[in-house]
């Protein structure tokens, strides 16, 4: 039998059934979003708990009784030992949840944890409406916790989740629930000793301190949250703010090299009263002048890695704040190129000489065709091509176009010439030049007795192109710039492949199996602009108008025909952001060129701005959430992706006059010359740059 709540005003729509609410949206809403999961009940609320130390016992409302009344609906459960009850209540212009706990037995019980499933309609398929599901943002860090969930097309309201002063939230986890299925759930938990012990003892690093209740005979404890709609996320830090919470902002992030300050502004309804850090004798807190009600402070850290700060404000509330200090950002940069180029396969006598291998760090061993280590099945592509095979020389190149080291060039030239040129990618004596092979490896594909394409023309994923494409392109800088370097082709050869690797990205994919590049952003595209101009420069003109034809075609499918901006290789995907950024920035710059209006331009660049915003930590300030990109089950897993740096307000590989990276690696090399007051604002300004490619 279907219920409903319903009060004078509410702009809650709620649904339910025996079992209890089962539907919420809304009122008025411009589209027809339901945010609870189907067959899924909010409200739900699991108690594991024991008695003198005995083995745990679980209670789950769902397994008990529903009572719906006007405006409310209360579930309780209950055994010899302990009661739990959920109440639903609609309050003015909010869903008020107050959750119950109580001892009814004669012995003391200790409730390791207090969970809260919420099953929230988070699943992403494929061609669903942009408004059928929604992604969930979370921090969970004492009191300071919110939640809030918004739709892919970034339209409001968002539906937000927050908790009363005298509550808090202090680990999270997903968990398949009998009643869910295989599907699994997000879960928050008031109190989570018992779960983080056991993730703990697996080898799970969760840092901020969980909790267990202890109850009498007798003894009740009652936690409160409320659910409420936001506009935007302006609204969203004003009710974080206004509920007790902390409306953190920090410049320039959260990951913070150790010769560099930041600066962290604080706002909330009850004031901060001091910050610990975990580390004082190398850790710096300078509290600053408020300002427009924010309470200031410069951070500086001393210890590498995680670094945690606890912000106490008044009434005993507590948040936590996880910074990771690094290296300097010139530091890093050039580690990063000197450990790609030294684990390089060096040996003439096998087929994949000059690949540049992954490290089994565990080990020590460098992984290739003849050695996959833990890498299993068809994954064994990691290793020679795809995404994670070919992006390293990207990088390599693309670094030392900009702070060139001989032996780390010579690696790269290595590289192209045993590796690439002739088996990774067909030369120009054959057919399909500039063709590149995918997945497993490029000799199992040649060798292949098919000669299709699941073989021998198994050169047709488009996302492998700009990966080559790029590193010809950087090798083309450095043999123009930087003359004093010895490279094996000249720059014209480097340029030439650049150009044709590009070309046969747009031509290749489509000729084998109908594959069209225009209609999927991919990492390291965002270089073709920049190949357009030298080109141009180079006096290659007809080159240039055929490439800048491609590339104007691909905007003028992002701007006018309105694609699903994530789209890829899967239904949900943020890696194409790199791309359309690019692909904006672009119609921004010439749209009579592109064959688009500055109107149009603009609407399209506003709508990938709102997208790349909408699946990234935003107000989420933990240095693993904050500007890192999410996937559909939101910050959950795989964060810190390489979109984290590369789906920015800029686009972030080898563009020499715009790209923060290049500017980036600029300024830390030309640090190295400056007098030291110099060097410290230079490095201030290349973080600033730096945190540009996160969000």
């Amino acid at each position: 039998m279907s219920r409903a709540l319903a009060a004078p005003g509410t702009p809650f729509v709620i649904g339910g059934d025996a079992h209890g609410v089962t539907s919420l949206r809304f009122r008025g809403d411009r589209f027809d979003t339901d945010y609870v999961r189907a067959g899924a009940v909010l409200g739900r609320v699991l108690a594991r708990y024991r008695l003198g130390g005995a083995a745990w016992h679980q209670l789950d409302t769902v397994a008990g009784t529903s009572e719906w009344r006007p405006g409310g609906v209360a579930a309780t459960v209950s055994d010899p030992a302990l009661t739990l009850a959920s109440h639903l209540e609609l309050v003015g212009e909010r869903l008020e949840w107050r959750i119950e706990v109580t001892n009814r037995g004669s012995d003391t019980v200790e409730v390791g944890d207090l969970v809260l499933p919420l099953a929230m309609h988070t699943r992403f398929a494929a061609g669903q409406p942009a408004t059928e599901a929604v992604l969930k943002h979370s921090f969970v860090s004492g009191h300071g916790s919110h939640l809030f969930w918004m739709r892919s097309n970034s339209a409001g309201p968002y539906l937000m989740l927050l908790p009363a002063a005298g509550t808090h939230l202090e680990y999270w986890d997903r968990r398949v629930l009998a009643e869910d299925g295989e599907e699994d759930t997000y879960c928050a938990f008031i109190h989570g000793a018992a779960a983080a012990a056991e993730t703990r003892a697996t080898g799970t690093n969760w840092r901020q301190p969980t909790t267990a209740l202890t109850l009498r005979q007798g003894e009740c404890r009652s936690y409160r949250f409320h659910f409420r709609w936001v506009a935007d996320y302006g609204a969203a830090r004003s009710a974080i703010a206004d509920s007790g919470g902390i409306d953190v902002e920090v410049v320039p992030g959260m990951t913070l090299p150790t010769d560099l300050e930041a600066t962290l502004a604080l706002r909330s309804s009850i004031p901060v009263t001091r910050i610990d850090a975990e580390f004082p004798e190398q850790t710096d807190i300078t509290a600053l002048p408020a300002r427009a009600g924010r309470q200031l402070y410069r951070l500086a850290f001393q210890r590498l890695g995680e670094n945690r700060l606890t912000v106490h404000q008044e009434g005993g509330r507590s948040t936590t704040l996880e910074f990771f200090a690094t290296e300097p950002a010139e530091t890093l940069i050039a580690k990063r190129g000197a450990f790609i180029a030294k684990r390089q396969h060096r040996d003439p006598a096998l087929w994949y000489d000059g690949l540049f291998g992954e490290w089994a760090m565990d080990r020590g061993v460098l992984l290739g065709p003849d050695e996959y280590d833990r890498i299993k099945g068809w994954r064994i592509y990691e290793v020679t091509c795809d995404d994670p095979g070919l992006s390293k020389p990207a990088f390599l190149a693309t670094k030392n176009a900009e702070h060139p080291v001989a032996a780390e060039v010579a690696a790269l030239d290595r590289y192209i010439d045993r590796f690439v040129w002739g088996g990774l990618q067909r030369s120009d004596r054959e057919a399909h030049t500039y063709g590149i092979y995918g997945i497993p490896d490029w000799k199992t594909n040649r060798e292949s007795a098919d000669p299709g394409k699941k073989g021998r023309l198994h050169i047709w994923r488009p996302y492998d192109y700009p990966h080559i494409f790029a590193m010809y392109f950087a090798m083309y800088r450095i043999a123009r710039d930087h003359l004093h370097i010895p490279t094996q082709l000249s720059a014209d050869a480097y340029l030439e492949r650049a150009h044709g690797t590009a070309l046969a990205m747009f031509t290749i994919p489509m000729r084998v199996i109908d594959w069209s590049a225009y209609g999927t952003g991919f990492y390291n595209e965002c270089v073709i602009p920049d190949l357009v101009s030298a080109l141009k420069e180079r006096g290659w003109k007809g080159q240039a108008a055929e490439l800048q034809a491609h590339w104007a075609r691909k905007v003028r499918h992002f701007v006018l025909e309105s694609p699903d901006l994530f789209g890829s290789e899967y239904p949900f995907d943020s890696t194409g952001f790199e791309s359309t950024q690019a692909l904006a920035r672009s119609a921004l710059d010439d749209p009579a060129a592109l064959g688009v209006t500055a109107g149009q331009a603009r609407a399209f660049a506003d709508r990938q701005m709102a997208a790349n915003l909408f699946c990234r930590g935003w107000l989420e300030p933990a240095y693993y959430l904050l500007g890192s990109d999410y996937r559909a089950q939101g910050a959950d897993s795989y964060t810190l992706t390489y979109m984290a740096q590369m789906g920015g307000a800029r686009p972030c590989l080898a563009r020499p006059a715009r790209s923060p990276f290049a500017a980036a690696a600029r300024l830390c090399f030309a640090a190295e010359r400056m007098g030291a007051a110099q060097q410290r604002d230079c490095r201030k300004r290349l973080w600033l740059l730096v945190s540009r490619c996160r969000a």
